[in-house]
């Protein structure tokens, strides 16, 4: 991500990955929207030097990704998530 930044001026990242889910009504396949991101990790004290902190993305972006998910058919769920570094 860093070389993209740095030696190709990219200005918009969007992470596409895959996750498990702790709430009863998300299934296999269902599509998230990360509004904020909440952690348990240490990483936060370690290089923010502080806890708590919670990510949160560019709401226009949002907007326009859930706006073509639904363009092409894809029913999204928008809100936020919860991070661990512990698969418990």
């Amino acid at each position: 991500m860093n070389e993209l930044v740095r030696d190709y001026g990219v200005k918009t990242i969007i992470r596409v990955g895959t996750c498990g889910a702790l709430q009863p009504n998300l299934k296999v396949g269902d599509v998230v929207l990360a509004m904020s991101a909440s952690t348990d990790s240490h990483t936060n004290r370690l290089r923010l030097r502080r806890d708590g902190f919670c990510t949160h993305c560019d709401f226009n972006l949002l907007m326009k990704a859930c706006q073509a998910a639904r363009a092409g058919g894809i029913q999204v769920r928008v809100g936020g998530i919860f991070s661990s570094d512990s698969f418990l």
